[in-house]
């Protein structure tokens, strides 16, 4: 049996650019002289048609190695984001650059002798913070011994240094001592939490890069300790002009998909598996009804917004975090009611939990 631990770390954002969402109030003026008008009697209001203004349904190709990590952890984050209405990511080279080198990096100095023969890396000093609040595993520093993958401090610093045209640019982190293919499990790991999830699926984030460094964690390498690395990132944030013009229109997401079996009864930090809603980055999400129900129909205790990330930023996200891990090889139904700048939301879904 395989006892390993599996450990995560928060997603670090760096220099995102945030989105004022505004509503504009449109009034119906009338009038003329001949005397009184007749009161118009109102029929229903038109229910907005949903669009996914230019977020694409196809995956491209990409020069990932065939059967590799990589192109694994691209397969499998497309498939959770098409899946759920978010739009497929595309392969950005200055990206990979960018993960690739960071997981180079945390490699060269972060790692420890493992007890069973190999290395693991060091969770606690790479999860350690900053002075200015930065997580150590998504920064460089010039005082460590090895610099030979030094580049520049923030994930949007290497990615801009490798050509990527935007430092809208947010970087998710899994390390673990891995018997399984790395990059499908990481991917997987970071859906699981509900932070790394909406850097992850946000439907802004359009370009991906992914880097994977994997050492031996045991005498015979069976297993690996992996450091994998994902930025996801948007050339224009505010949907300007430059290669991203068209905003989804009273469009929703969900994770995890409709019918899906989950990866875990949990979301890392000891509560349960969360499910997630989104609209467009321009809204603001009004949360009516959030809940989870089991099969018997007995509500499950939640705390919206818990172990998520819960700015003015992600005013666009809604996750309802249950507040003790799920029951295994169970099928939950979720409710949700809502509205975004005034427009109805009602979304109704189930997932299952995987067995122990």
């Amino acid at each position: 049996m395989n006892t390993m631990k599996r450990d995560r770390k928060l997603a670090q954002i760096d220099q995102l650019v945030a989105i004022v969402a505004m509503t504009t109030a449109l009034a119906g003026c009338g009038g003329g002289d001949s005397g009184p008008a007749s009161t118009p009697v109102p029929g229903p209001a038109p229910v907005p048609a949903p669009t996914t203004g230019d977020l694409s349904s196809i995956v491209e190709p990409t020069t990932y190695a065939a059967g590799g990590s990589r192109l694994n952890a691209y397969a499998a984050l497309n498939a959770a984001r098409l899946q759920g209405g978010f739009g497929a990511v595309t392969q950005s080279v200055p990206l990979d650059a960018e993960a690739q080198d960071q997981a180079d990096f945390v490699a060269a100095n972060y790692t420890v002798s493992s007890a069973v023969g190999g290395v693991t890396f060091n969770v606690t000093s790479l999860s350690a913070l900053q002075p200015d609040g930065n997580e150590t595993g998504h920064v460089q520093l010039m005082t460590l011994p090895d610099e030979t993958h030094f580049i520049g401090y923030l994930p949007s610093d290497r990615a801009m240094h490798f050509g990527y045209p935007s430092t809208d640019v947010a970087e998710s982190a899994a390390y673990g001592n891995w018997s399984a293919e790395a990059g499908s499990t990481c991917v997987s790991e970071l859906l699981q939490s509900p932070e790394h999830r909406q850097l992850l699926l946000d439907p802004r984030f359009r370009d991906f890069g992914v880097g994977i460094v994997s050492l031996p964690w045991n005498s015979d390498g069976s297993i690996s300790a992996s450091a994998c690395y994902v930025a996801t990132a948007a050339r224009s944030y505010d949907y300007s002009a430059n290669g991203q013009a068209t905003a989804p229109t009273d469009w929703v997401g969900i994770y995890p998909p409709d019918g899906s079996t989950v990866s875990a009864t949990d979301d890392g930090p000891g509560h349960g598996f969360a499910p997630s809603v989104t609209v467009d980055s321009k809204l603001a999400l009004t949360v009516t009804v959030f809940t989870i129900t089991d099969r018997n129909g007995q509500v499950v205790p939640t705390t919206l917004g818990a172990d998520a990330l819960t700015t003015a930023m992600w005013a666009n996200w809604a996750v309802a975090t249950p507040n003790a891990v799920l029951q295994p090889s169970t099928s939950y139904t979720v409710n949700f009611q809502g509205s975004a700048s005034g427009v109805a939301i009602a979304k109704a879904w189930t997932f299952t939990t995987p067995a122990n």
